[in-house]
Parts: structure tokens; sequence; C-alpha cells
């Protein structure tokens, strides 16, 4: 299956090209913006300053970026949820939302007793969080598409569309500010990820790689929407990289940085995760390792320049798009401080890099892997058996080890918290001619017959050791929350939203949405309560024949919280 990003399926985990062509839709026009829809009283505030994002990592009151802050550990170090008191978590309420057989993907936006989310009608809602009622909702008109939440800086709130558009809206009232197209819909191009604010721009990455969109990373002024920079992951002819593209394969090579970045202001570096290239799965149409694709990116904020990348998956056959969050961390290694990256990539590695200079530090397995060799690079090279057959069987398959849904890692164990889907998958490679707005995929994938499994899978770093593992009973799509109470929150396709011990793996609470997760949950305080927020409403649902849960009626947003005395 292809990532998020690119498709919609009737089962998720068997599919051909006749069933991506019939249920994708990111290249249809959308309807025209409409105004905010005014449905409660709303409050003016101060907002969200660029310290404040700075120093959102002990500001418990507080999530203003996607990931929370701009590591992307999605730690909170709050504890008056913890081991002892989470057993009392009860539900404060719950928003619905219309279906969308793309899911329910928010994280909310939280600052001044304000709360934000998304939907996957691309709306973007301004609730009440001490009673769940909206307050007022900007929506586009999409009834099909992605979105996984918006970024604050002061009063304006910004959002990614499916149509390709950044749009800037007043926080108390919803009113559109401002509104540039980032790229071509009618050509496949959309925006998935939620935009990240660095000091005065709003830099966003475009998707679309299976229609043949050429990936590239945008950065905008916070205040007037003019374009800063772009920075092209897959170079243009005779730039840096090009000669890993054979012919002009490169026009169409897809790249797409469709998830969201991070950030590090001491080094003033931005890093960011790009996808698979195009077609998918014809490796012939673009002999080469395929430059910037499946690569982590360092960028230089002020311009978009290339500082230092590294390639997860060099040439990738099997639509790895390694888009996962690069987070930030410091662990000790040799006895030393060192200033890191840790990435669990689809293609079923853990990778540790020097953030400094993009040097390679480790690879290490967390879920069956059968289809590289590593030269002492670093660098994966794909097996000769492989590489020369006209079918290929790997592990993992097309949805990866692990997908977008964001992984957490916590300073208090050491360890980072992956969501792990297993299963293998064959593919062949049929060669198709790129045409303007239409599937690129240059073959297809299916999936083995054996059904899916899937865990929180927790991993010591810097030691790649295996801490333990929670059976989600199927393959798992929710992201994860990890807390000073010494917690991971994590929802899975079965519904269930679990409260794990952060060392043990031990259920220590549980709540049945009702609905598949294939969000990350989220924590902040509201009137000085902490509460714990999740998105629920998987939209790829399956039916009985399948073994996957139906499709919901409904997505619900739940805000849970401990009883007031």
């Amino acid at each position: 299956m292809p990532h998020p990003e690119e498709a919609s399926i009737q089962d998720l985990f068997r599919f051909t090209l006749i069933t991506l062509g019939a249920l994708l839709c990111l290249a249809l026009p959308m309807a025209a913006v409409a105004d905010p829809e005014p449905v409660g009283p709303a409050k003016a505030s101060g907002g969200v300053t660029p310290e404040m994002l700075l120093s959102a990592e002990d500001q418990l009151d507080l999530w203003v970026q996607n990931n929370r802050t701009y590591t992307a550990t999605r730690y909170s170090p709050d504890t008056q949820i913890n081991r002892q008191t989470v057993g009392q978590l009860e539900l404060l309420w719950q928003y619905p939302i219309r279906p969308n057989p793309f899911g329910f993907e928010t994280s909310a936006i939280a600052f001044d007793d304000k709360m934000f989310i998304t939907t996957s009608g691309s709306e973007l809602v301004r609730l009440d969080p001490f009673t769940g009622e909206p307050i007022w909702i900007w929506k586009k008109g999409s009834k099909r598409s992605q979105n996984r939440g918006p970024a604050v800086l002061g009063n304006k709130l910004y959002m990614g569309t499916s149509d390709a558009h950044l749009v800037c809206l007043d926080a108390d009232t919803g009113l559109l500010l401002w509104e540039r197209i980032v790229a071509d819909n009618r050509a496949g191009g959309s925006i998935t990820g939620a935009p990240l604010i660095v000091e005065d721009k709003v830099i966003v990455g475009v998707a679309g790689a299976e229609f043949g969109v050429r990936g590239f990373i945008d950065a905008y002024d916070a205040h007037t929407g003019k374009r800063i920079w772009r920075f092209w992951t897959v170079p243009q002819p005779g730039q840096p990289g090009s000669e890993t593209w054979s012919g002009d394969s490169a026009v169409h090579g897809g790249g797409t940085a469709w998830l969201t970045g991070t950030y590090d202001p001491e080094l003033r570096l931005l890093y960011w995760a790009t996808g698979n290239p195009s077609p998918d799965y014809d490796g012939e149409a673009r002999k080469g390792d395929n430059l910037f694709t499946n690569s982590i990116v360092a960028l230089n904020p002020d311009n978009g320049k290339l500082v230092w990348y590294f390639q997860n998956t060099p040439h990738d056959l099997f639509d790895w798009s390694g888009v996962s969050e690069p987070i930030l961390i410091d662990p000790v290694i040799d006895g030393q401080p060192t200033k890191a990256i840790v990435q669990a990539n689809r293609n079923g590695y853990v990778y540790l890099l020097d953030r400094t200079n993009g040097r390679f530090i480790s690879a290490t397995p967390y879920t069956r892997v059968d289809w590289a060799n590593r030269d002492p690079s670093g660098k994966p090279v794909i097996k000769p058996e492989l590489a020369k057959a006209k079918v290929r069987h790997v592990f993992p398959g097309t949805v990866g080890g692990t997908n977008w849904p964001p992984k957490a890692f916590s300073p208090r164990t050491q360890m980072l918290y992956i969501p792990v889907i297993e299963r293998g998958a064959t593919y062949t490679p049929e060669p198709a001619p790129y045409r303007r707005g239409q599937l690129y995929m240059g073959g297809y994938a299916e999936y083995d017959p054996e059904p899916a499994t899937g865990s929180i899978t927790a991993m010591k770093i810097p030691s790649g050791e295996i801490a333990w593992k929670f059976d989600t009973h199927g393959p798992n799509w929710g992201g994860l929350l990890a807390t000073g109470g010494g917690l991971v929150f994590g929802g899975s396709f079965d519904g269930q939203l679990n409260a794990l011990n952060d060392e043990t793996g031990e259920v220590l609470w549980a709540f049945q949405t009702g609905t598949g997760v294939y969000a990350p949950p989220t924590t902040f305080r509201i009137g000085g309560r902490q509460v714990i927020g999740l998105a629920s409403g998987f939209g790829l649902m399956g039916n009985e024949s399948s073994g996957l849960p139906p499709r919901p009626k409904q997505g619900l947003y739940y805000l849970f919280g401990l009883p007031t005395k």
C-alpha cells in the first residue's frame, strides 16, 4: 500500500493499481474557501511568541507544535497523570466530525486556554477545551483529504490543504488573513503534514510522489505569505545530486516531504525527511541512487541551502517513503554526549546520526528485515539476488515496519517508542509512462496472505536493545506520546487507547474509542489540569471478510483528565 500521502485503499493490506486509482482523489480540484462559521463566543489573547516555541519543552500548559517541541520527541515532563493516578482518568468530552476514508489524524494545538484541531475534510476548528464545544469552523470544502494539524505564531494559525494551498487564519475569529498556492494540485500536489514555524518563517513540504510530483520544501514569510526560499528534494539538472538520476527521470522523481520536520536552534539547522522516488516500483526508469529521496536533509533555515544529507534507502524499489520525523536527542555514546538524530525508518531500521554533520552512527532493525547489506559508511546495499530479480519479496512490506504515525522518545528512560507493523510483500514492476495528474507507480505490490501483526516496541538508545514489546493485536497505526509520569500513551487499530508503563510495557489504563486510531495522543494543561487528547476514526477500515474493523460512522476527538476534587 502506498503511504498515507498517496492513496486510500479498500483493503489496507492487499491492493492493486486498479484499486488505488479508484480511491485516490488528492488531485481533484476543491471547492471554494468558505467563511468561518461562528458557533460561540471568542476571546482575544497574546498568542504564541518565538520564545515560547523555543522553550515549549518545559511549558506544561502548551502544545504549540505538531510534535510538541522542535525536538519532536513527543515527550511531556508533566507528572500530574502518572502510574499511580492514570487509572482514574475519565472522559471529559468528545467532539464528532464527519466520516472520511482518509481517517482522522490531527494533533491539537493548545495555548491560552484555546484549542485547535484539523479534520480530514480540510477544516480547522477552534474548540472550547473546557467543554468541547466548537467556537468557529473554517473549511475548504474538501470531503476527502488528509490533515495532520496546524501551526501557530502570535495569534495566527497556519494550515496546509489537500489542494496544496497554505492558509493563515486569525486564531480568535477564524478569518482568513492570506492564502498561497504552494504546488499544482491538478498535477497531484498536496499538503498533508503540519507546517513548522522557525523564527518568522512558515516551512512546509509538498506531497504527491505517487503522481510523479517532484518534491520540495518551502519557507514563507509568516506575516505576508511571501515565499522566501525553496529546496528541491530532487535536484534539477546540473545541480549536485542530479547525476544520481538517469536521463530526465528526475523531472518527475518524487521525493516529496509530506510530514513535518524538526529544528535545532543552537546549530541553526532545519532537518526534514523525504519520501520515495517515482515511479515507486520501476527502478529501471530511474537508474542510480536517486538523491535526495528517502533521505534526511539538513538545511540552512535562512536560505534553504543544503548543509548535509544522509540517504536511508538509495534507489528505493519498495515505496519505503522514509518521512518519519527526525527526532533530536543527546545520548551519551562512547562516554561522550552526542548531538544526534534518531529516526525509525519505514525500511525496518532505526537510524542514529550525528546531527551536526550527518555522520552515520548506527542502524538497528526494529522489525523483520531481509533486504539489505550495509557498507562501512552505513549505506544500505540491496542484496544482489533481490537487485537482479524481476519479482521481489521482502520484509518489511510497502507500508513499512512503521508508517507516518509519530514515534516518541523519553529522556527518562532513554527509550524510543515505535508503532510497528509486521508484514511482508511481493513487488512486481510494470513500466508505465508519466501522465500528468495520474498515478505513476510503475508496478504493484501484494501483501503476504498471513494477517499483519503489530506492536508498540520500546528500543533502548543508543544500544538498540529491544526493552519490551506490547502486542496491539493487529498492525499498529497509532502514534505515541511519552510523559514524565512514567507513561506511554498510544492508540491501536482495534480502537483501544492504552496507557503503558514506559519501562515495562504493562497496561495501566485503557479506553475503547469505538473506532480505529490513526493519530497520536497529545497532552497539555487546561485550567491547571493535565489532559490527554486523541483523534479517533480510522477511515481505511475493511469489512467482515478482511477481518478488519468496519469503517467508522464518524470520527471523534476525545479529551481525558483526572477527576476534580
